[in-house]
């Protein structure tokens, strides 16, 4: 196969299959998929930037490690169940660790080991800020949550706030904010607060928060439940942006504001495997009032706006 037309027809098939699926987006986006062939997924995707591979946590002992350009994937034989990455490429795993030991595990863009955090039993829900600190969400044994924080470098942890409980959810914007999902709400979290009063309501009537992922471009974002993924605007509204998904259970975006979602393959508790989706940024995605839209003409667009944004990366890429 001619290698310039190659990612080009690969981006046409993953549109095509979008747009057969039931995932419906709003106009701000259009939709790919990448490739439907991953293990059953499991809570956490990361970009890696150095590499521009995203990769997918998958049957809680795989990280399937995948070229969004082509949808081709490798595995890294890494235990765990929620992942995060930072700007370095580095992979951050909750996991077990010698034995009966809990904690959280970073590695290097390879898979190799580079650090252990403390951050002890009951703690599933990580993320890392910009500035490469991390924070954990632990829960004691009735789901109250404290939310450590690890600053970057450091192995040593610090109480950053407590007072919520069963946080599923933690991002962290360009300012340093931190957002945790608690019960069908979203809070911006005190620093040093301790009581659910102590953090400021932003946003409720969510159904099971999934996860929270920053967008640098348009703010917070929201897996809604496992089947949707929703923003959140600055005065706690929120609006659909994409919906359909069987059971997504994580999302991250890179620097151009592309969207990568993880969802299952399969009925729910039916799985056969996972697959990974693309949201690209379309001209109107700048505007903050969504455009919900669906249907032939839709896909059409869809498939050119994906087809030409491959076309220009067609040189730039092995």
């Amino acid at each position: 196969m001619n290698q310039t037309l190659k990612p080009i027809l690969l981006a046409l098939a993953g549109s095509l299959a979008a747009l057969a699926s039931p995932i419906s987006v709003d106009s701000r986006y259009s939709l790919s998929l990448i490739t439907n062939g991953l293990g059953i997924t499991s809570s956490g995707v990361a970009l890696i930037p150095s590499t521009g591979r995203v990769d997918v946590n998958t049957n809680a002992s795989i990280i399937d490690s995948v070229n969004p350009a082509n949808g081709s994937f490798t595995t890294l034989s890494l235990y765990g169940y929620s992942l995060a990455g930072d700007s370095s490429g580095n992979i951050y795993l909750t996991e077990t660790a010698s034995g009966a030991q809990y904690g959280t595990k970073k590695y290097d863009s390879s898979g190799n080991f580079q650090t252990f955090y403390n951050t002890g039993n009951g703690t599933d829900i990580i993320t890392v800020d910009s500035a490469g600190n991390l924070y954990a969400a632990k829960y004691d044994g009735q789901y109250n949550t404290t939310i450590l924080k690890f600053a970057a470098g450091s192995t040593t942890s610090t109480t950053y706030a407590s007072g919520l409980y069963y946080v599923r959810g933690l991002a962290v914007d360009d300012s340093g904010q931190v957002y945790a999902q608690s019960a069908g709400q979203v809070y911006k979290v005190a620093a040093g607060g301790t009581t659910q009063g102590s953090h400021t309501l932003l946003a409720t009537g969510l159904n099971g928060t999934r996860g929270l992922i920053w967008n640098s471009a348009t703010g917070l974002l929201d897996i809604n439940g496992g089947y949707e993924l929703d923003q959140i605007h600055a005065d706690g509204t929120w609006s659909q942006v994409a919906t359909g998904f069987t059971f997504a259970l994580g999302a991250t975006v890179n620097a151009a504001g592309d969207i990568f979602i993880s969802d299952q393959v399969g009925g729910l508790g039916a799985q056969t495997g996972g697959a990974l989706y693309e949201l690209t940024p379309t001209s109107s995605s700048s505007s903050g009032t969504p455009e919900p839209a669906s249907g032939l003409l839709v896909g059409i667009g869809m498939v050119a706006a994906v087809v030409a944004r491959h076309r220009r990366l067609a040189g730039s890429r092995p």
